[in-house]
């Protein structure tokens, strides 16, 4: 759930199956949200970075998350990649995902969306 005060986040089930993480709530206040973004290909996905004041963070502990980040990437294009390519992937491959920063205001994303409509 969204609101003005930050982002409260639940598990969502899908079936009888529960886990230990069904009963997990999070809230994030708006002031600990660094940045959001959705991603245009899969729009379920959402990714927020959150930024704790308490955390000892190191000068150089985002350049290395974004090293990390950047290396998961690449292992995971490699992956699709070679499954693409393999006699076992039957499907036409699919175009080329774009990726890209929407930075437009939700305002704008809105009026956008109606002039579609």
């Amino acid at each position: 759930m969204i609101a003005l005060d930050g982002v409260h986040l639940e598990p969502v089930s899908h079936g009888t199956k529960t886990d230990e993480f069904d009963q997990m709530s999070v809230f994030f206040n708006i002031e600990s949200i660094s940045y959001g973004v959705q991603d245009l290909v899969y729009t379920r996905v959402f990714s927020m970075i959150i930024v704790k004041d308490t955390a000892d963070v190191k000068g150089n502990a985002a350049r290395r998350l974004t090293y990390a980040l950047a290396a998961a990437f690449q292992d995971y294009s490699r992956r699709v990649k070679a499954l693409q390519a393999s006699s076992e992937y039957e499907e036409p491959a699919p175009t080329k995902p774009r990726f890209a920063i929407d930075l437009r205001t939700p305002e704008e994303i809105e009026a956008d969306l109606e002039t579609e409509a």
